[in-house]
């Protein structure tokens, strides 16, 4: 994108340019240009990998960095620097849509798998019940991601998605590099010694975000699946919730409430939870 082009995007557009996601500056340092264009999706999926695999510690640089763009071209009129030949190749890897969720804001969404043209109609219940717009705005859970030909194939595996959204989990957001360090979490040998997987008080402190999966069961039994992410975009916990509560549920987590809140012990909001297979 040419730099003129850039300066002219809308500031309060909900779709970050190249240059204000923390993971677009690990693609700008990692991203190997010189290879061939066919080996770019196991490039990109690599670097997903690689990056999920760094502690929050070492994402200060590329976080570092987008806080500095951002301020530039918010406060100064300074449009992120253009890497066209980059943005061209990753470009298939992302729709507008998954760039916004995955920007570290924290957005929740719902990833649809089911297309099942004889429960079309339960999907459009689902819709108006829930109140999505055109944009595929969900109010109460921020964004649905819907797109047959697109997420048709992970109903096996609906997290497979987080390879089009990498920085999804990625929702640390302050300014400075002390507090930065504050709020790590801890080792990997400090969470195998103290993790119990029956509490799941313990397993919340690790959750970063949520997804949740529209497929068969959510339309025929009305009954969503709830992944609970981790800051490496593992599934740490997962439930099950019905319909009727998504709004009180969204509302719930978004005043910093976890697992422990949902889980059967304190009332049975959404069901006993589990962990995942291994």
């Amino acid at each position: 994108m040419a730099d003129s082009q850039r300066s002219d995007l809308n500031k309060d557009d909900d779709i970050p340019p190249f240059g204000l996601i923390d993971f677009d500056h690990y693609l700008i340092q990692h991203f190997d240009l010189s290879r061939p264009i066919e080996t770019d999706k196991d490039q990109w999926r690599h670097l997903c990998q690689q990056y999920w695999q760094l502690y929050p510690r070492e994402r200060w640089p590329y976080h570092k960095a987008q806080l500095d763009a951002e301020d530039a071209w918010r406060n100064h009129n300074e449009p992120p620097p253009a890497y066209p030949v980059l943005e061209r190749r990753i470009a298939p890897f992302q729709t507008p849509l998954e760039r916004r969720l995955g920007d570290g804001s924290g957005t929740q969404c719902c990833l649809r798998t089911c297309y099942d043209p004889e429960l079309e109609e339960d999907y459009q219940e689902f819709i108006r019940e829930n109140q999505i717009d055109r944009e595929c705005l969900l109010y109460a859970s921020g964004s649905i991601l819907d797109d047959e030909e697109r997420y048709k194939d992970m109903d096996a595996n609906p997290m497979e998605v987080l390879y089009n959204m990498p920085g999804y989990t990625d929702v640390v957001d302050v300014i400075d590099e002390p507090l930065y360090d504050e709020l790590l979490p801890w080792s990997d040998e400090e969470w195998a010694a103290a993790r119990d997987p029956e509490d799941p008080c313990k397993v919340s402190a690790e959750v970063y975000n949520i997804i949740m999966v529209i497929d068969r069961e959510a339309l025929e039994e009305g009954l969503l699946k709830v992944k609970w992410l981790n800051w490496r975009s593992e599934v740490v916990w997962e439930n099950k919730l019905y319909w009727g509560a998504i709004n009180s549920f969204v509302q719930i987590w978004l005043q910093g409430f976890g697992i422990y809140d949902f889980s059967k012990r304190n009332g049975d909001i959404i069901g006993e939870g589990w962990m995942p297979s291994p």
